[in-house]
Order: structure tokens, then C-alpha cells, then sequence
């Protein structure tokens, strides 16, 4: 996305990249708008990552310390409640 306006990057088909078509459709293709945008979704990405990083790890805490954070996040943040009350399989 960044290579949009330089289109440094090589392409294994050739022609036009997608992301210089779609800025120039936009009226993005200017230097400042195409590194926000990019900038943008690069740290939306990493943000993503590290929410799937840390809802991993939430289910490999022991028990008491799940409900503890279950317990904290119910308290702040009751939106994200169901994404922690998955049902654990029985042994």
C-alpha cells in the first residue's frame, strides 16, 4: 500500500498495482494521503494481531485467573463479556 505512489516494488505480473489504482480512483494518490492511509492500516494490523495475541494467551491462564480477568473486563469493558465465555470442552 505504502509503494502505491513510488511503485518501487516489482510486480511478478507487471503492470499497474491494484493500491495505485485504487488512490488514484479515490483522489489519494498524494504523497501525504497514501502514507496515512497505509500508516493507518499497518497499525490497525499490528493492533489486530496483538488483540488475537492476547485472547489466545486469556485461554491458556489458569482458572482462577480467567475469572478474575473475566471479572475485571465485566466490570469495564461488558461489551466484550461474550468473547470470553466460550465453553471449555469436558474431559
Amino acid at each position: 500500500m505504502a509503494d502505491a505512489r513510488d511503485m518501487r516494488l516489482p510486480l511478478v505480473g507487471g503492470g499497474e498495482q491494484d493500491w495505485t489504482s485504487l488512490f488514484y480512483q479515490f483522489g489519494l494518490l498524494g504523497e501525504e494521503s497514501v502514507r496515512a492511509v497505509s500508516a493507518g492500516t499497518r497499525l490497525l494490523g499490528v493492533l489486530v494481531m496483538l488483540a488475537g495475541i492476547a485472547w489466545s494467551a486469556y485461554f491458556v491462564l489458569p482458572a482462577g485467573r480467567r475469572e478474575a480477568i473475566r471479572e475485571w473486563i465485566a466490570a469495564r469493558l461488558p461489551a466484550l463479556r461474550p468473547l470470553l465465555e466460550i465453553e471449555e470442552p469436558s474431559a
